[in-house]
């Protein structure tokens, strides 16, 4: 299981960049605030793709199935 997650800036970034029938507005802090006081089991791989494109994220994910 893995948990893509950006900085709060980066992540109103891509927010506006939706379809206006998907933004999220002021949800994207509450989800975030609410994703990270949970309890995670050490299964999840967290991954910051704050500075990732789309490509270099799926390169981590595959990096991750080849190191375990």
């Amino acid at each position: 299981m893995f948990w893509l997650h950006c900085s709060s800036e980066e992540n109103h970034r891509r927010d506006k960049r939706r379809p206006s029938s998907a933004v999220m507005g002021g949800r994207v802090d509450e989800l975030q605030a609410e994703l990270e006081e949970m309890t995670w089991s050490d299964f999840l791989t967290k991954i910051d793709t704050t500075s990732y494109s789309l490509d270099q994220t799926v390169t981590v994910i595959e990096e991750s199935f080849q190191a375990r």
